[in-house]
């Protein structure tokens, strides 16, 4: 059981991670695709995601679709 929690801690660490990486690069097209897709994913929080989204978007000037997500 300590096994899966430690697995599911890594997974949650590294898949904001691999968005963030998108982020610092510019590629917000490809971290908003990753964001909602990790939105389906059963093991994750969803407010971090949430907020990372609605971040994204307001750094692109999508005001409308950022408040969606805020």
């Amino acid at each position: 059981m300590r096994f899966l929690i430690i697995i599911l801690l890594f997974s949650k660490v590294v898949s904001q991670d691999i968005g963030q990486k998108m982020i610092d690069n510019g590629d917000y097209e490809s971290a908003l695709n990753y964001y909602k897709y990790l939105l389906n994913e059963e093991n994750l929080s969803k407010d971090d995601i949430i907020y990372n989204l609605a971040t994204i978007y307001s750094s692109i000037d999508s005001l409308k679709k950022a408040e969606e997500f805020f």
